[in-house]
């Protein structure tokens, strides 16, 4: 299901990352920003690496892994896995930014019926269908998948 609205956006410039994993750890995403921050498991504004990601989740109780490649990645979420996608440079018209070097962090729940990525984009806490072929333009994506 698709819904258009319901998860705070993210509160500081770079923190996509820690927001996307709160939608999925279930958590405040101010608070948990700013713990990554103080325990230095994030950047100052709030960025974080997928290897911060995972140690972020390990803190909030969750097992963690950073995968890479789409194929892993894809089966994974074929699997029902849920887990934070690292776009290197974000996606148009779906999210974040599409300045190269400036990467993106989503949260996918799943797959819709229709074959799409479903994902909340932490940018304005939305959820959004993701492509398969839009990934796909994007192989150095990683993904952090909780177990």
């Amino acid at each position: 299901m698709i819904s258009g609205m319901g998860k705070t956006p993210q509160i500081y410039s770079g923190s996509c990352g820690p927001t996307a994993l709160s939608y999925l750890l279930g958590k405040d995403p101010k608070q948990l920003t700013d713990t990554a921050i103080q325990n230095k498991l994030s950047y100052s504004d709030g960025a974080t690496t997928p290897e911060q990601q995972v140690q972020i989740a390990q803190k909030n109780g969750k097992k963690a892994a950073e995968v890479s490649g789409l194929t892993k990645i894809w089966q994974y979420l074929k699997r029902g896995y849920k887990m934070v996608l690292n776009l290197p440079n974000g996606i148009s018209g779906i999210a974040g930014s599409t300045q190269p070097g400036r990467g993106h962090a989503v949260a996918a729940t799943g797959i819709t019926q229709d074959g799409n990525i479903q994902v909340i984009d932490p940018t304005d806490g939305k959820t959004k269908k993701l492509s398969l072929a839009k990934l796909q333009q994007q192989p150095q994506t990683k993904a952090v998948v909780l177990a």
